[in-house]
């Protein structure tokens, strides 16, 4: 279903289809299960409120890490269709990227931009996509661990703030969905997730002319925060998320317009370490 959606999408808007192009490749990544051994069976106990990512220590197939990494710059210099440099990536580096991607970390990826010879805007959205295939093998391996009880604005597994919300079901439950790992956790209808504001007089709606309550705009006053909202019968599967996130941006438009914004970084910033975990052809040369 994604592949397809895709390629719908390249056709409708051939504008779009040098992201796509880097996207589709993220998701195909995501999809496969090279990075499955990088995940623990289980999360360690958790703090109280801290995402089940926060403390972890992940060990990542070293060639693995910079295979990809640095096939996902290439993929990205190609789709600019001009002179961009490819990130030559030794795996320190590809670690560093995954790391810093998985902590949101701006101001580090902004140094390895300039270490590589990218805008800093440009290796930052690249590079949040080098973490999508192990935060979407997290996500698979972890959800049964989600905390039943999470009330967070942030997400319960990875910390970020949710990409947008669901309106599901008959009984419209407002649900919270993360675009990076896929998770998926309630909160109360009237309440914003970033501030955590519940005064209902603060709290507001933008909503199309043409399609009601299906697609809308949760606004809030108090911190000019935004958060879309999709109606939906059921919960999208975790790679349709990043796809439901794009199709609606004319709605981050409508809200940026109206003077809100979503609040940059993490919600929760994690203190997560991608470390290298080294193969077993390279230990058995290291022993030699």
């Amino acid at each position: 279903m994604t592949s397809a959606r895709l390629e719908r999408l390249g056709r409708e808007h051939p504008e779009w289809r040098p992201w796509l192009g880097v996207l589709g490749r993220a998701l195909q990544e995501a999809s496969g299960s090279a990075w499955e051994a990088a995940v623990p069976s289980r999360p360690a106990e958790p703090a109280a409120g801290r995402p089940l990512l926060g403390g972890t220590q992940l060990r990542v197939d070293g060639a693995l890490a910079r295979r990809w990494v640095g096939a996902l710059f290439d993929t990205a210099a190609e789709a600019a269709g001009s002179e961009a440099r490819r990130a030559r990536l030794e795996t320190a580096d590809a670690l560093a990227v995954l790391e810093a991607a998985l902590r949101q970390d701006a101001p580090g990826l902004a140094a390895l931009s300039q270490r590589h010879g990218w805008s800093p805007e440009a290796f930052h959205a690249v590079a949040a996509l080098t973490a999508l295939p192990l935060l979407q093998a997290l996500g698979r391996r972890w959800a049964r661990h989600l905390p039943a009880g999470w009330r967070g604005g942030s997400c319960p597994l990875c910390g970020a703030w949710p990409t947008l919300a669901e309106a599901r079901g008959i009984e419209r439950s407002r649900r919270l969905r993360c675009a990076r790992c896929g998770s998926d956790w309630a909160t109360e209808p009237l309440r914003c997730v970033y501030c955590d504001n519940r005064d209902h007089a603060r709290l507001g709606r933008l909503v199309e002319e043409e399609g009601g309550e299906r697609r809308q705009v949760e606004t809030c006053a108090a911190c000019r925060g935004y958060l879309k909202t999709l109606a939906t019968l059921e919960a999208g599967p975790a790679p349709e998320v990043i796809l439901d996130d794009l199709t609606s941006v004319d709605l981050d438009v409508a809200a940026l317009d109206q003077g809100f914004a979503r609040p940059p970084g993490a919600g929760y910033a994690l203190d997560v370490r991608v470390e290298e975990r080294i193969g077993l052809a390279r230990r058995l040369l290291t022993r030699r």
